[in-house]
């Protein structure tokens, strides 16, 4: 027992899914009391709600850094493998000069677009749409960072980073925020830490620097074959969770806008808990994939491990809905929400275990699922801009799309092993 219990620990799944979390996990107590304090200390829950369209925007706006990051994972990974580091130098270069161009374009047309975009989600002052131009044009310049980290299984670092930068933006919120500046402090205390983080990347990618390089021998069309999927497919991910916050920001009142984005925070507890575990499964995967060895037990672990954890924070919400609500907010009208905290994790729960799925099939190339993905993703916005009356339509929208959206993947597993195609 004290073996098994010893290899278990030993695995690199546990091992490094471990590091990240004690990293995520004093993080997102960073992030968590960040959002708390902004929901509690904004002048009023409608600022609340224009910090949460802001930062949904943000994320939809990087959807394509993001998108493109498990393709980098999956190539940089297998050079990481095979310790060939001039590749993954060259594999740098050739990503981020045209992802500089690319977030240039996006930058302008933020800056000359801005009062439209405000119009839209309702933002009397263009102006903070300004902070959030700078930060999607850092995630462009900086689109192959984060994932030469993950490849590297540098997830010390990783985590060590990502907690002093929630921490940074904690005590800069904080700051900026009480000596008045209300919903552009927050945004410009998130855009600094992001940027010192930025730079610190650097540290452990230091070999990048050096001037041994290998272009890799990567044709277009093989980078399009995999990565053009694979950004499809996190995009309609990724839209599944910051969706709904816009199209509520747009169609509902401004405070009602804030209490959907605080019950959204309440969820996404569960995301957070459970992020870490794809995350580290994704390279492991990718190299195993690389050396023609077994792989399907990772997967296996981190289903369990995810679904585990999931229900046990959504378990906890459908017993004290009223005390976690109270947590993330302190407006008067907070009582509104507690009826729809329970059913809100269950849709997170079964958006967490998606997520795991879709990263297991990236890693193995296996990119056909981005039709489904983007099929579900299309089919949430059609969902929520037709019935949105209130907010259980809305959470019902979403919880039906990803429940048939994780059922789809779970027999797409079945097919894929049943047909044999070269399962491990």
């Amino acid at each position: 027992m004290k073996n098994r219990i010893k290899q278990a620990a030993n695995h690199p799944l546990i091992s490094g899914s471990m590091i990240i979390f004690a990293g995520s996990f004093l993080g997102n107590i960073s992030n968590f009391l960040f959002n708390v304090f902004m929901s509690r200390n904004l002048p009023s829950p409608s600022d609340y709600g224009i910090l949460s369209s802001l930062i949904s925007l943000m994320t939809l706006s990087t959807l394509p850094v993001g998108a493109v990051l498990p393709t980098l994972v999956y190539f940089s990974a297998a050079y990481f493998g095979k310790g060939e580091l001039k590749m993954v130098r060259g594999l740098f270069l050739k990503i981020t000069k045209p992802s500089v161009i690319v977030g240039t374009v996006v930058f302008l047309i933020y800056i000359s677009f801005r009062d439209y975009i405000a119009m839209f989600l309702h933002i009397k002052d263009a102006s903070l749409i300004i902070p959030i131009a700078f930060m999607v044009y850092m995630g462009f310049i900086g689109i192959a960072n984060p994932a030469l980290l993950q490849a590297k299984l540098a997830f010390t670092f990783i985590s060590i980073s990502n907690t002093a930068s929630s921490f940074l933006k904690l005590g800069l919120g904080v700051l900026f925020v009480l000596l008045g500046y209300s919903v552009g402090g927050a945004i410009w205390a998130i855009f600094i830490a992001s940027f010192l983080a930025y730079i610190a990347s650097y540290i452990p990618l230091r070999f990048l620097f050096k001037k041994d390089t290998k272009t890799p021998n990567l044709s277009v069309r093989s980078l399009i074959a995999y990565g053009a999927p694979a950004t499809i497919a996190s995009f309609g991910l990724t839209s599944l969770i910051n969706t709904d916050i816009i199209l509520v920001k747009h169609f509902f009142s401004p405070e009602q806008a804030g209490l959907y984005s605080s019950l959204s925070l309440a969820g996404r507890v569960i995301y957070y808990f459970s992020a870490p575990i794809g995350m580290v499964m994704f390279p492991l995967i990718v190299q195993r994939h690389a050396r023609g060895e077994k792989y399907h037990d990772v997967l296996a672990l981190s289903l369990l491990l995810v679904c585990s954890s999931s229900l046990a924070i959504t378990f906890f919400y459908f017993m004290f809905p009223a005390f976690a609500v109270n947590v993330f907010t302190k407006s008067s009208s907070a009582s509104a929400i507690v009826p729809y905290v329970g059913f809100f994790s269950l849709f997170i729960t079964l958006y967490a275990l998606t997520s795991v799925l879709v990263n297991f099939y990236l890693s193995i190339k296996e990119t056909r699922v981005f039709i489904p993905i983007m099929f579900a993703a299309i089919l949430q916005g059609v969902g929520i801009w037709l019935f949105h009356e209130t907010f259980m339509q809305i959470i019902f929208v979403s919880f039906a799309i990803n429940t048939l959206l994780f059922f789809t993947l779970l027999l797409y597993y079945w097919k894929y092993n049943w047909y044999g195609k070269k399962a491990k």
